[in-house]
């Protein structure tokens, strides 16, 4: 077929242009990204009923941070403690003040010590609501789910009630604690909320180091039928591996619990010879006479 003035016979090259990159738009407001802060911290029950923890002390703000900077522990009871992975630590201190508040004159076991830290969670949440949402109304939270779609138009109450949904409790707490009896505890209490235990398989974590600290304590076999000495040492290395993979502060706050008492003395060799054998010898193997050093070094409980 002959070619036709809408089948050209070919075509004139188009002159070379340089490739521009794309363009990006400067979002108007830059926002840190969203989930679980850069922390972690990690608990282990031992066989003889006491409790190990070691946690980060790194704080981050924006793009700043800094380490050996704050202790994430708090006493809520004599018994009880929680370890807190939060974006933003000033959220944790009331919620740590009520469920102090909901444990005085209360038994010490661990129904109760669930239900004060969740109370206390919910309790918080409720007046942040109150606080961002309806205090402009004069109103509160217990009043907006009773008499909220008739102190409202449904424009208005669907409205709020989707600005109330929006607000979250952006705290992750680790809580361990001895009841009465002197048993070992672990849970965790998250938005809105809830509770996880963990008293099987006896070890938690929290914070953006938790899979990297829950998966070289499994790989090193933690159960609560190891003994004290054996569950220092992995649970170090269980942190030290969330420094790496998570991007974790390195000073690292390790706290022992025992019925009666707070912590051990906590000999000035005993973290960083724990991080050499691990770097010299593990990884995830236990360095050989690691354990027996710190077996015959007595280390005192008190």
């Amino acid at each position: 077929m002959p070619p036709g003035p809408h089948l050209p016979l070919h075509r004139e090259p188009k002159p070379w242009r340089p490739l521009r990159p794309p363009i990006f738009r400067k979002p108007e407001r830059w926002r840190p990204p969203k989930g679980k802060t850069v922390t972690v911290c990690i608990a282990a029950i031992t066989r003889e009923n006491y409790i190990v923890t070691a946690s980060d002390t790194m704080v981050s703000y924006f793009m700043s941070s800094t380490d050996a900077s704050t202790v994430k522990m708090e006493e809520f009871h004599e018994d009880w403690i929680a370890l807190i992975a939060a974006d933003d630590l000033t959220q944790c201190i009331p919620i740590m003040e009520r469920a102090k508040e909901n444990f005085t004159g209360k038994p010490n076991n661990f129904r109760v010590a669930r239900a004060c830290f969740k109370r206390a969670y919910r309790q918080h949440l409720d007046e942040r609501m109150t606080d961002i949402v309806l205090a402009k109304f004069s109103t509160n939270m217990k009043q907006f789910r009773e008499r909220g779609k008739a102190l409202f138009t449904e424009t208005v109450y669907n409205q709020l009630a989707s600005e109330i949904r929006e607000i979250k409790g952006e705290c992750d707490f680790l809580i361990f604690g001895l009841d009465a009896q002197g048993a070992a505890h672990l849970f965790t209490v998250t938005d809105p909320g809830k509770d996880e235990i963990y008293d099987k398989p006896g070890f938690a974590a929290i914070g953006s180091g938790l899979y990297a600290a829950n998966g070289m304590l499994y790989q090193l076999g933690q159960t609560v039928d190891l003994n004290v000495y054996q569950t220092i040492f992995n649970v170090c290395a269980a942190k030290f591996t969330a420094e790496r993979v998570a991007g974790v502060g390195k000073d690292t706050f390790l706290f022992v619990k025992k019925k009666g008492c707070h912590a051990f003395s906590r000999e000035s060799w005993l973290l960083p010879t724990i991080r050499k054998a691990w770097e010299d010898q593990g990884q995830p193997r236990v360095p050989d006479g690691i354990l027996k050093q710190m077996e015959t070094a007595n280390l005192a409980f008190s």
